[in-house]
């Protein structure tokens, strides 16, 4: 299946484009943004086993439009969630 397809909207009764993120991304993007939310998210997805903590930093350290001190956010989270 690809990552995108056309999925009717129940209410809209539309299609409409449904993105199907793969977790290691997700919980890159909820780490550099770093609120109270994405923060939970990314423990839950550490504690149910969903993401390789390795390949989580990879894909942090793969983002080259994101500040220093959002790098360095994600880092401290993988630090004190991945232990």
């Amino acid at each position: 299946m690809p990552s995108e397809f056309p999925v009717e909207h129940p209410i809209l009764g539309r299609f409409v484009m449904g993105w199907c993120l793969e977790a290691h991304d997700l919980w890159a993007g909820k780490a550099i943004i770093g609120r109270e939310k994405d923060l939970e998210f990314c423990a839950a997805l550490v504690r149910f086993e969903l993401v390789d903590p390795a390949v989580c930093m990879e894909r942090v350290e793969l983002i080259d439009s994101i500040r220093d001190e959002e790098r360095a956010r994600a880092r401290r989270l993988a630090n004190t969630t991945f232990g």
